[in-house]
């Protein structure tokens, strides 16, 4: 089992490196190609950053956010990432004004990042350890201090692994199941209800990030930045 995953890896190395050369070289379809063979069972920044790119070259401008953005669930402090994607941003046609309030969204983009998974992780591990080494002191020695310190000690550790736990599931759900979209139609009708007699809102086009409400059928209603809601055919949306 081992060398065969060790082969697995090697192969996928060999693809990523096949892809990125051909992107050095000017052939963008033939990079797009390969880095979608590797994302169809993987998922890394390097992987969604680079295709990202390669669809921004494209002028795939949907498709290039909708990696950005994938992207940015993982690393969203990203120097390189940040600044290509305001770039894949301004090519989009829709300006939508965002309402007050997105920095605490801003904050837990960051505090629930896919790269902070692994912090969470360790820090859970290590404060669930420290409380039961704190029980087991308190249960071992019986002087009144050593008993009033591993107590407050226990307490504290078990307050700390359960906000570490509550952290590390937060970032597995939002890297999972990310509850926003990208449409991908370069141009899509907004309704008032889902299905073609809903009164028509408004339009989208292509690149424009939407959150996911609800859906019914093969309908999807969306909340924009701005606080306009409608459906739209779930076709024309990619979950980010």
């Amino acid at each position: 089992a081992s060398a065969t995953n060790n082969t697995e890896k090697e192969d996928l190395n060999i693809t990523f490196q096949l892809a990125n050369d051909a992107y050095v070289e000017g052939n963008y379809n033939e990079a797009a190609v390969l880095y979608e063979e590797i994302s169809k069972d993987h998922q890394c920044f390097e992987l969604e950053y680079n295709l990202g790119n390669v669809h921004y070259k494209l002028d795939h401008i949907g498709e290039a956010l909708l990696h950005y953005e994938r992207a940015r669930l993982i690393k969203p402090l990203d120097a390189d990432l940040r600044a290509n994607l305001l770039l894949a941003e301004l090519r989009a046609i829709d300006r939508i004004e965002a309402l007050p309030g997105v920095g605490i969204d801003k904050l837990a983009a960051v505090i629930f990042a896919g790269n902070m998974y692994p912090i969470w992780l360790i820090l859970s591990l290590i404060t669930w350890t420290a409380a039961f080494i704190f029980i087991a002191i308190r249960l071992r020695w019986r002087d009144q201090l050593v008993m009033l310190y591993a107590r407050g000690g226990a307490f504290a550790s078990f307050i700390l692994a359960i906000l570490f736990l509550s952290f590390l599931y937060s970032t597995n759900e939002r890297i999972s199941k990310s509850s926003c979209a990208i449409i991908m139609e370069s141009r899509v009708e907004v309704r008032s209800m889902p299905g073609e007699l809903g009164v028509s809102l408004f339009q989208l086009h292509e690149g424009t990030k939407a959150c996911i409400q609800s859906t019914q059928n093969e309908w999807t209603e969306v909340l924009l930045e701005n606080g306009n809601v409608g459906w739209l055919p779930t076709s024309a949306i990619e979950p980010i």
